[in-house]
């Protein structure tokens, strides 16, 4: 058994690892969440198969060898929430999560503090209460119990939680601090460009920004959006209030514009 189980965590683990590195983080947890599933589905029909030979057997089960298939379920779950949230919440809420979901990690530890210390320090004697099916200790019937299905004893429960709290919290904090504080952006000098069509075209796209508002929130003067261009784009244009008056004579008011809009279309087909 204890081979078997191991050989499919380290598979499960290479699964795991090739779906990583996907650059959606949520489709990445939703993925590895299905696929924990599916070697969980395998498990628990090779010990449906292979019932245990003894006690120790069922102990060393449900201690060691299947909490660390079920923590990263709980772990993958919850990761998809967070993600699901990253998705479409403003930042604000997903900082509101994540510290949120940090004190439920903590109260755990808090709450299950005695059971921690004894499966971190690796000692056995409330072993035969914990880690075995049918005791007076895994009476919880709720959502739990229905995921776990025949798995479901209350020491392999909290040991799954144990383990997938540990991940989580690690997660946790350092998506936290990046939140508050970003990597620096690496400054790249921006390449040199150079308006090479006539300046008429150029005030006539300006004029358009102008009336469409489509600077600082509409607040932005005819002034500073034409000085704006004449710097970033190396160019004089003059008295442009004079062009615009030519612009205002033609039939035509948006040529340029209307060109743009041909030569788009154009290259789109």
């Amino acid at each position: 058994m204890r081979k078997f189980v191991q050989d499919l965590e380290s598979e499960l683990t290479g699964t795991l690892n090739a779906i990583s590195s996907g650059t959606n983080r949520l489709s990445v947890a939703y993925k590895s969440r299905k696929a924990v599933t599916e070697f969980i589905h395998r498990l628990q029909e090779y010990i449906r198969v292979n019932p245990f030979t003894d006690e120790s057997a069922e102990i060393e089960y449900f201690k060691r060898l299947a909490p660390p298939f079920y923590s990263r379920l709980f772990y993958f779950s919850k990761i998809c929430q967070i993600e699901l949230d990253r998705e479409f919440a403003a930042v604000d809420r997903i900082e509101q999560t994540l510290i949120h979901e940090l004190d439920i990690v903590e109260k755990f530890f808090e709450r299950h503090r005695e059971f921690c210390i004894y499966y971190y320090q690796k000692v056995g004697d409330a072993d035969d209460r914990l880690f075995v099916r049918n005791k007076r200790e895994n009476e919880m019937v709720d959502e739990v119990e229905i995921i776990m299905n025949s798995d479901f004893c209350v020491g392999c429960y909290w040991a799954a939680r144990f383990l997938a709290n540990n991940t989580l919290k690690k997660y946790l904090t350092e998506e936290l601090e990046l939140l508050r504080n970003p990597p620096s952006r690496t400054t790249t000098e921006a390449p040199v460009l150079i308006w090479t069509g006539s300046k008429t075209d150029l005030i006539e796209l300006i004029y358009g920004f102008y009336f469409k508002k489509s600077f600082n929130g509409g607040e932005a003067s005819i002034d500073a959006i034409a000085a704006w261009f004449q710097t970033h784009l190396n160019i004089d244009l003059g008295n442009f209030y004079i062009t615009r008056q030519e612009i205002l004579r033609r039939k035509n008011l948006t040529q340029y514009i209307d060109e743009l809009r041909d030569a788009s279309r154009s290259n789109a087909n």
